[in-house]
């Protein structure tokens, strides 16, 4: 009960953060820090379960507990930040996000399993649809429908959808999720089997026209893991025809739906690319030059939390992180490298194996293991070309999964372990 109260609060904290953020000049009333802090307290009793636990991945959470030390005192020595009180702010958060991260696997070891959490992943769907619904809005009044934050956001991407975000990845990524847990779903009612058939079929078009490569490509991963994973060879053949189908409709999709100054601008882009020019793109340059400076000049300890908004202002004129890997050796220097390898490494190893393992139904039910999975690929994505410093609600809850996954496997070495030593 505990966990489904901690996670709901965390979701819908994320969820309403882009809308319903106040700013009061000295600081934002931010609907995610008031989620985060109340589902820490929901966990807090529990978060030294999982280094006691067998079975528990000790090595990820601490990896992740560095992670999260070292990416929020980095804060301390970026003098172009803010004031001391922004720069506590951060650091605070990031050990919140750890914590809540130790609560809910602490959480989930003593209920024993994923199966009891059930009704919490029933936000996935409900906020997918929200989204949809949003999204769809934008795209029939032909510009942004809610607010974004206490910014306005008028930029034009893909279809020009953003539904309740700034960041079309965060729709995209809600949409995914939403599938997934459908798509684990088996409903007895022919009004259910049929109600959540557009929601699974209009999502893919969608996140295709939204121009969001990385949501697109998180999905396309999903796809594949369940299709080669989890289908029989009569899927696969279904799953096959359809992506022929997906493909050859394409075009026509883009020319139908796509504005037209969208179409010319993704047109020119990617003419820019082919023809190598694509250091025209201020992404492009601005990895380049952190890389070259990284390579000139190695910091033990780097610039500092988001130094790279600073250096790019300066060199580029503009006031914002490229948010590519490029980032790390720059902000957090040799050391931030290091925890980072060490916190990827033992994260690709437990999502590996979460993947390969065979579930057992009895301990993680088909749409939440499938939800995991989409977690999975879209924090994939996330870390491989949309790096942020700032943790993205996703980034917790699959450490915090993945740190405990054995408890969804078949003949889980913990349990063995357990069993093994009472008397």
């Amino acid at each position: 009960m505990r966990f489904a109260w901690a996670i709901s609060a965390f979701l819908l904290g994320g969820f309403l953060d882009e809308v319903l953020a106040l700013d009061f000049g000295l600081f934002w009333l931010r609907p995610i820090k008031i989620g985060t802090m109340l589902a820490m307290l929901f966990t807090l009793r529990y978060i030294w379960i999982p280094f006691s636990a067998p079975g528990a991945s000790r090595w990820l959470l601490t990896f992740w507990g560095l992670y999260n030390f070292w990416w929020g005192i980095s804060i301390f020595w970026n003098p172009g930040f803010g004031s001391f009180f922004n720069q506590a702010n951060i650091f605070v958060r990031h050990l919140q996000e750890y914590l809540l991260t130790c609560g809910l696997a602490g959480a989930l070891i003593q209920a024993r399993g994923f199966n009891s959490i059930r009704p919490a992943f029933l936000l996935f769907p409900i906020i997918g649809h929200l989204d949809l619904f949003a999204a769809l809005g934008d795209y029939v009044a032909g510009h942004r429908v809610l607010r974004s934050g206490v910014t306005e956001s008028w930029e034009v991407y893909g279809l020009g959808m953003h539904g309740f975000h700034h960041e079309r990845l965060n729709l995209a990524e809600l949409l995914i999720l939403g599938s997934a847990f459908l798509m684990g779903t088996r409903p007895r009612s022919i009004f259910l089997k049929i109600g959540r058939l557009p929601f699974l079929i209009v999502t893919p078009f969608i996140l295709f026209l939204l121009d969001s490569y990385s949501g697109f490509l998180g999905y396309l991963l999903f796809i594949l893991i369940c299709g080669f994973r989890f289908m029989k060879w009569r899927g696969r053949i279904v799953l096959l025809i359809m992506a022929v189908i997906f493909a050859k409709f394409i075009p026509d999709l883009v020319v139908r739906f796509v504005p037209l100054a969208v179409q010319k601008e993704n047109q020119a882009r990617l003419e820019s690319r082919l023809e190598g020019q694509n250091s025209t793109s201020w992404r492009y340059v601005a990895t380049e030059f952190l890389i070259k400076a990284t390579v000139r000049d190695p910091q033990l300890f780097g610039n500092g939390y988001l130094s790279t908004s600073t250096i790019m202002n300066d060199i580029l004129g503009n006031d914002s992180s490229p948010h590519t890997i490029a980032s790390i050796p720059y902000e957090q220097g040799l050391v931030g490298v290091a925890i980072f390898l060490g916190f990827a490494l033992c994260w690709a190893f437990h999502a590996g194996r979460y993947v390969l393992r065979e579930p057992a139904d009895e301990m993680v039910a088909k749409p939440i293991y499938l939800c995991i999975v989409a977690m999975i690929c879209c924090a994939t994505m996330r870390i491989l070309f949309y790096y942020q410093v700032r943790n993205v609600d996703f980034y917790t809850l699959t450490t915090a999964f993945l740190s405990v996954a054995y408890l969804g496997y078949r003949n889980p070495r913990g349990a063995r372990t357990e069993a093994a030593s009472r008397p």
